[in-house]
């Protein structure tokens, strides 16, 4: 999942790929008897890792899952994502990419196997590292940049009350996705 590292990222709608990749550490740990943290509460069992904070776990007949939270900023993401797939001697189709998009509306979610950066800075930078841009990307709508904002002012904002209010669902869809790629699930 792509963000930002720090505090005051937190609830930003740029951070949208942490959340979701959050709630699915969340929900293996509940599964295994943890308890359920806060949506702006980093779960437990992440380490540092290629650059990045990491949580893995092994999925019986699927091998080893590695949750990424790269805290090299969102457009350096690729330094940390290409460092794990080559330790790993992991393809780019074996990894997903959770991102927010400024051109879904709010709260909708669209999962690809392969596409272009789509103008996502995060996404251009692991293109880049990895030469390739045929990797599964989940992208996760954070609605367009209002009139009279622009393009850094509103990543980089903290959602509305109204919108914080609907981020758990949002994130625990986006972690049903992710559930299903790491027990074995495709994209086709």
């Amino acid at each position: 999942g792509l963000g930002n590292p720090g505090e005051k990222y937190v609830r930003t709608r740029h951070n949208v790929g942490f959340l979701a990749v959050e709630a699915l550490v969340r929900r293996k740990r509940a599964g295994e008897g943890g308890e359920q943290e806060a949506l702006d509460t980093p779960p437990a069992g992440f380490s540092e890792r290629w650059g990045g904070m990491c949580a893995s776990w092994e999925t019986p007949g699927n091998g080893s899952v590695h949750v990424i939270k790269p805290q090299t900023y969102m457009n350096r993401s690729g330094k940390c994502i290409g460092a794990a797939l080559k330790d790993l001697g992991a393809l780019p189709k074996d990894i997903v990419t959770v991102v927010d998009d400024v051109n879904l509306p709010f709260g909708q979610i669209r999962l690809r196997a392969k596409g272009s950066a789509g103008g996502h800075n995060g996404l251009k930078d692991i293109g880049a590292i990895l030469g390739s841009d045929a990797f599964p990307r989940l992208r996760i709508g954070v609605g367009r940049v209002p009139e009279g904002s622009d393009l850094i002012s509103h990543v980089l904002g903290e959602f509305s009350e109204e919108e914080w209010a609907v981020m758990s669902d949002l994130v625990s869809r986006a972690s049903d996705v992710l559930y299903h790629w790491t027990e074995g699930g495709d994209w086709e």
